[in-house]
């Protein structure tokens, strides 16, 4: 496996300090944070390419899943497929985190930063393997979509990684409460259309909340 891609100027905007002259100390903590990270990751994907469907009321079926959101209707209204998708670092990043949150709270605080900045970038390193199949038939990838996003209730995380079979493929689970295990963890819902002006890349503008303060669009 090829060493994360961790972009530091995210991991800065993690922390809010984006805007705000570069703190030498910080940024040598960050280093030893992404480089024990890419040590311990251990990234896996997997994904299901499905046909889809639409009823009224905001009723879509992926496969034989029956969903109800309007907001996710609206955002795959151009697609007739889509990948299910999910993808993990691996609980030894949880692990370390939760031991660092005892021993040094301002390290867990930045390897929470640079763990999420690292999730975020193996899933778009992943996309580029779906865009490349879509590519064949000559189709684009909407912006992955997540339960939890607009109206798309998270409780269908458990449904989403049940279709994936993510526990046996990649050790992905879901807590009666919906979290994610590993916590540094991603699933989602990504279209397929024939139009050409989709970007999968700009994600945040597919979400619906604007008031996010990690959005960058």
């Amino acid at each position: 496996m090829d060493k994360l891609k961790i972009r530091r100027e995210e991991v800065w905007r993690y922390l809010g300090a984006a805007s705000l002259p570069h703190d030498s100390a910080l940024a040598r903590k960050i280093e030893e944070a992404c480089e024990k990270l890419d040590q311990i990751a251990a990234p896996r994907w997997t994904s299901l390419r499905l046909p889809l469907s639409f009823e009224k009321d905001g009723v879509l079926f992926i496969g034989e899943q029956r969903y109800i959101s309007h907001d996710l209707t609206r955002h795959l209204h151009h697609c007739r497929e889509v990948f299910l998708f999910a993808a993990t670092l691996g609980i030894g990043v949880d692990q370390w985190i939760r031991r660092s949150e005892i021993t040094d709270m301002s390290m867990a605080v930045i390897l929470q930063a640079c763990a999420a900045e690292a999730i975020e970038s193996w899933c778009d390193r992943c996309e580029e393997s779906l865009l490349q199949e879509a590519r064949k038939n000559d189709l684009y990838l909407r912006p992955r979509y997540s339960p939890g996003y607009g109206d798309f209730s998270i409780e269908y995380q458990s449904q989403l990684l049940r279709t994936l079979q993510a526990e046996k493929k990649i050790g992905l689970t879901v807590t009666e409460s919906c979290l994610m295990l590993p916590m540094k963890s991603v699933s989602a819902v990504i279209g397929l259309t024939s139009n050409q002006e989709s970007c999968h890349i700009h994600k945040c503008a597919a979400c619906s909340n604007t008031t996010c303060p990690f959005r960058k669009v």
